[in-house]
């Protein structure tokens, strides 16, 4: 895939990649490699200008700030804004309660997002994705912008889903912090436009701190 944004910066430089199927894989690599131009791609939010984006499930992203897309007032009532609406109250707050265990925020349905901590928006905006039914998540450096402990929590939430025993989830995970690496199940650096090859996390760690 190519693409060049109007200013003449090339984003994407004949990208090549395919996902191997379910689990954690990250990205790494330099502001300007083109790593959010490539999840803007999948997600259908732009068009390659030559060759194309293969990809058959429903794309969710999720952003480094959570409340850029959390829009209502409590956790359940934000849920429901990604439920099919012709969903019956009951089986309504049934899947808003399963939601909310699978990122472990049980039992907050009716707590005000504006009292969360960072990790359980973030954690809140990963439910949003998983109630619009998608199969891939896009999170584009979704730890950012919080503390240690916040960032363990989301990192460990989004392993769980990925590595479930039942419909286990596929996630692409934007990093540039180098320890994450080591939770993924791949990894690869992107450089100039263009993903390398997928190897373990705690590989490319080592390799890219050496050359630090």
């Amino acid at each position: 895939m190519n693409f060049c944004w109007p200013c003449g910066t090339r984003a994407l430089n004949g990208c090549s990649f395919s996902v191997p199927g379910p689990g954690l894989w990250m990205l790494v690599g330099s502001n300007g490699s083109g790593k959010s131009t490539l999840f803007r791609m999948i997600g259908g939010l732009i068009q390659p200008q030559s060759g194309q984006v293969d990809c058959c499930v429903k794309t969710s992203l999720v952003f480094q700030n959570p409340d850029h897309q959390l829009l209502l007032p409590s956790c359940g009532s934000d849920l429901l804004l990604n439920l099919h609406p012709n969903l019956t109250p009951s089986i309504k707050k049934e899947r808003i309660a399963h939601l909310l265990e699978q990122v472990g925020l049980a039992g907050m349905a009716g707590r005000q997002i504006h009292t969360l901590s960072g990790g359980q928006k973030q954690r809140l905006a990963i439910a949003g994705a998983l109630a619009s039914d998608a199969k891939l998540l896009l999170l584009d450096e979704p730890t950012a912008l919080l503390d240690p402990a916040s960032q363990n929590s989301v990192l460990a939430a989004v392993q769980q889903l990925c590595h479930r025993s039942r419909n286990p989830l596929t996630a692409l995970w934007i990093t540039h912090r180098l320890d994450e690496l080591d939770h993924a199940d791949g990894a690869a650096c992107m450089n100039q436009g263009k993903i390398g090859p997928w190897e373990k996390g705690l590989s490319l760690r080592r390799r890219l701190k050496a050359l630090a």
